[in-house]
């Protein structure tokens, strides 16, 4: 291959590396690769100060979400790789992006050229999707959906972006592969060393670094830098400032946001993806809290499923409240496609969980049948407080009264894996392909708030 004339002289290169190898900081080693007559923006400069944090061991893996256009890729996929295999010369480093096209040829390919300008480029260094530096370090580029095989482990993972679009985003599917091959491809590959930077525009609450979030996993840093900061901005700005005045001022962002419509703009350029509102659930106005006050009444309402594997799951809601302002707290929901036996093995176990202070509320479906299992769980469930009453109505009129208040925003949920679910079932609701969670959690809440008045058995 013919090498292009790299732009810097033999002694500038010389500096260049040992720059390096003497641990000059990142954001100093940044500078040294623009051009002289080209500023670092404060934001740069900021996430270069993160970076930093990630290499010395500060923080082990680092999520970022940031507007498009704002320099991302050029900062972090073409230069921290770079860096890095001169500091680590035995390393794996893998880039990673949302098609193995994009990763090849927008992100290996520029971090490959600015290697080879600045001399750090390996022999015979090819390929895209793997080459080496002339350190030993090695580059992996991968698309979503494929594993960087023969990378175990892996030393440093750059995730740029691993959704491409809108529709992409919009595809609970899509969303669930990119999951599956996050945790089935990528985090195998991780020992306790391995420092991972995912850095990405958001489109949607349940995108990776939504998902990284709801995991829980506490060896990750997430941060936020909007367009237009808020209040508590991480880079210390004041509200209403622009993150990159003078490549996007405030006019230009508030033009954006006109054009876009506020939806997409709060999600792509706030970082602030929040659910669409439904026709009958107005799910923007529910807020997920770390926890319920103590000591507030509390309902567990079951709403039976069909058969196992099949058909719509069991759920059971449980919901506390009203606290002394009239709020309502969804604590938790349980389910599965469970048979009978299991099913009943399961409401046991969740009553004894609860605890004794946890009325259980049961539907009792319409003719003797119903009013058969009713009866039957209720002498399954001896010892609880339990009742069973019967479905009235058609299930919009069932959620109606819980409906009004999510929609006043006096409905919260408490921080949990199955959040997501749940919003996702409120916002497709009556049309959606489940409803079982809504009628438990209108049952719950209809049992705290009393709404009408039911015989029971």
């Amino acid at each position: 291959m013919n090498e292009a004339p790299s732009k810097y002289s033999a002694d500038e290169l010389a500096i260049l590396q040992t720059w390096i190898a003497q641990k000059t900081s990142y954001l100093e080693w940044y500078r040294s690769t623009i051009p002289a007559s080209y500023s670092v923006p404060r934001h740069v400069e900021y996430i270069c100060g993160l970076v930093q944090k990630v290499i010395d061991g500060e923080i082990q893996r680092l999520a970022i979400s940031t507007p498009p256009g704002h320099g991302k890729s050029e900062t972090l996929s073409r230069r921290l790789p770079l860096y890095w295999a001169q500091r680590n010369p035995e390393d794996a480093i893998v880039l990673t992006g949302y098609s193995q096209t994009f990763a090849d040829k927008n992100l290996s390919y520029q971090a490959r050229e600015l290697a080879r300008e600045l001399g750090l480029l390996g022999d015979k260094a090819t390929a895209l999707d793997e080459w080496r530096f002339k350190s030993g370090a090695r580059l992996v580029s991968r698309g979503v959906g494929s594993a960087p095989t023969g990378i175990n482990p892996i030393s440093l993972l750059v995730c740029d972006d691993p959704i491409k679009d809108r529709a992409q985003a919009a595809s609970e599917v899509q969303r669930e592969n990119i999951w599956q091959w996050w945790q089935g491809s990528i985090i195998q590959r991780f020992l306790p060393r391995t420092r991972a930077v995912v850095i990405a525009t958001r489109w949607h609450e349940d995108d990776l670094i939504g998902r990284l979030k709801a995991s829980k996993d506490e060896t990750w840093t997430f941060v936020n830098l909007p367009a237009i900061a808020i209040e508590d901005d991480p880079m210390g700005r004041e509200a209403g400032q622009a993150l990159w005045p003078e490549a996007k001022p405030i006019e230009f962002l508030e033009a954006q946001r006109l054009a876009m419509g506020d939806y997409e703009f709060q999600a792509l350029f706030q970082g602030n993806p929040s659910p669409r509102e439904g026709s009958f659930f107005k799910v923007g106005m529910v807020e997920i809290v770390d926890a319920a006050p103590a000591g507030l009444p509390t309902v567990r309402a079951w709403d039976y499923g069909a058969s196992e594997a099949s058909g719509d799951p069991t759920e059971g809601v449980r919901m506390c409240g009203p606290d002394k302002t009239g709020y309502y707290y969804i604590e938790g929901v349980t389910g599965d496609q469970w048979g009978t036996d299991e099913r009943d093995r399961q409401m046991v176990q969740t009553a004894g969980l609860d605890g004794r202070e946890v009325r259980i509320r049961l539907p009792q479906e319409p003719g003797a049948a119903g009013k058969s299992m009713a009866l039957y769980h209720i002498r399954m469930l001896a010892g609880f407080s339990v009742r069973a009453y019967p479905i009235s109505g058609d299930k919009m009129f069932r959620a109606d009264p819980l409906s009004a208040q999510v929609n006043a925003g006096n409905v919260k949920l408490v921080k949990g894996d199955w959040n997501r679910a749940l919003i996702e079932e409120f916002r497709q609701f009556p049309n959606g392909k489940f409803d079982n969670k809504v009628d438990a959690c209108a049952d719950a809440f209809t049992d705290l708030a009393g709404v009408r008045e039911i015989t029971f058995y």
